[in-house]
């Protein structure tokens, strides 16, 4: 796809109201059949539960996991005094230690002054992660669920699950929030739904400040080597691209950034990804007063002519606020 043929997507783009979230089903998007159990969200007071994934379930592919949702029997109300959850990178077999699972953890969610979860019957029941993972692609994925003080109302704990699927390690006895060890159950993990950003990741670096320059890194591991496209506008739109879309808005901004009309702002916007898939433009912010306050959103796109409107990979957006 030329820059021209870009433009021209863009001006004939349609205006969509609400962003459509790519979302991966662990093992399939069956919340309401299966087997069923209500480990851990029973009536011990005390759990630790670790689901163990094979990357096959995650597309094999580099993700930003954004949401965790369970496949809950039962429409209620779960509370807990203490509630967080942990994800991590593994490459070892389902351990019966917790650590081996998930030595490197990182909290995406951490309620340690009360959490309430609303649940219902037969359907993916987010959990509300308030930070994202970002997951490689290649090794397995842990989930590490801590409970403390756990309650229910109308709501048992109840869990739909596929046998042979991952795996699991669990205790809740006295202690388990720190329990170095626990069981293993093969294949009989929770079912799951996974809200995620896709491999496309866009990172800016820099202060905002009139007079500098931000940084805006690219990243898109499996197109390494194809050409990319970044844009900048003041809206988050979206605007729509085929099936999907790109979170960003049709303004005289978007249409300089693109059309390469402003190099000294907008500069490396167009090119190609290096043998790593990444990429740096620069949003060099002029010394005018006037922008202080203005925000900024940035995504970019890969491009391939044997994809879907010859666009590949699209990236989330990101915010820059010029400050003084």
């Amino acid at each position: 796809m030329t820059k021209a043929t870009f433009l021209t997507l863009l001006l004939l783009v349609v205006m969509v109201s609400a962003a459509i979230a790519d979302e991966v089903y662990v093992p399939t998007n069956t919340p309401g059949t299966g087997s069923r159990n209500s480990w851990p969200f029973n009536i011990y007071p005390e759990w630790r539960y670790q689901m163990v994934i094979d990357a096959k379930y995650l597309g094999n592919q580099p993700l930003v996991i954004k949401e965790l949702a369970f496949a809950t029997s039962g429409t209620g109300t779960f509370t807990a005094t203490q509630f967080e959850v942990r994800m991590g990178h593994s490459t070892v077999a389902t351990s019966s230690t917790f650590d081996n699972n998930i030595p490197t953890p990182t909290t995406v969610l951490s309620a340690l002054k009360g959490y309430t979860w609303n649940t219902t019957d037969k359907t993916f029941s987010p959990i509300g992660l308030t930070n994202t993972f970002n997951y490689n692609g290649t090794d397995r994925l842990c989930i590490d669920v801590r409970i403390l003080g756990g309650a229910r109302t109308g709501f048992s704990g109840t869990c739909y699950y596929d046998s042979g699927n991952h795996d699991r390690t669990w205790n809740n006895s006295t202690g388990a929030w720190n329990a170095p060890t626990g069981s293993v159950g093969i294949g009989s993990g929770l079912k799951i739904r996974l809200t995620v950003a896709g491999p496309a990741q866009l990172i800016p670096s820099g202060t905002g400040q009139i007079g500098t320059t931000v940084d805006l890194n690219l990243t898109a591991t499996p197109d390494a080597g194809k050409t990319y496209q970044l844009g900048t506008s003041l809206g988050t739109g979206p605007l729509s691209i085929g099936a999907r879309q790109i979170d960003l808005s049709l303004d005289a901004v978007l249409l300089a950034s693109v059309g390469g009309t402003l190099p000294t702002v907008f500069k490396d916007y167009a090119g190609m990804l290096g043998k790593a898939g990444t990429a740096t433009g620069k949003l060099i912010i002029p010394g005018d007063p006037v922008l202080v306050g203005i925000k900024t959103y940035s995504a970019f796109l890969t491009l391939d002519k044997a994809a879907p409107e010859g666009v590949s990979l699209i990236s989330p957006s990101v915010l820059v606020t010029i400050v003084k």
